[in-house]
């Protein structure tokens, strides 16, 4: 099941985590999301992330929806929650990017290739099956360099 708080009347500090799983950030900075979003299995969060659509910077002409504190205890549960984020009626058709913390100022990208290189400074790490688990709900890549 997932849950979709709205952030100016529902609390998250009521939500029990899957010990694997973090909660959102605490004191997040940046801008304040529109909606969270949380994957429920036995009572507790598998999943979760956030979801910003006022004021989103637009994509082609298109209005946008940023998708961002993402995390979750495997692919598959990510994947879901994923699929779930992507609903129109959820998004209000917007076209939905992440990862993406709000705005660029914050996390803004998957890294797909871990390499054998060190990362470099403010690299972001994510899980290596993050690539698969966006791919899998749908998602395509918008941009890209290396």
């Amino acid at each position: 099941m997932v849950e979709v708080i709205d952030p100016r009347i529902d609390s998250l500090h009521s939500l029990r985590f899957h010990p694997a799983v973090d909660p959102w950030p605490e004191g997040t900075k940046g801008p304040r999301a529109d909606r969270h979003l949380a994957l429920i299995r036995d009572g507790a969060v598998h999943a979760r992330c956030s979801l910003w659509w006022s004021g989103t910077a637009p994509h082609q002409g298109r209005a946008t929806c940023y998708l961002g504190h993402l995390a979750g205890l495997d692919g598959g549960c990510v994947t879901e929650l994923l699929s779930f984020a992507r609903r129109p009626d959820l998004i209000a058709a917007r076209e939905i990017l992440g990862p993406i913390d709000g705005n660029t100022w914050h996390r803004y990208r998957v890294v797909t290739d871990q390499g054998i290189q060190p990362s470099f400074p403010l690299e972001p790490a994510n899980p290596e099956w993050w690539p698969v688990a966006f791919e899998d709900a749908g998602f395509q890549v918008v941009e890209s360099y290396w």
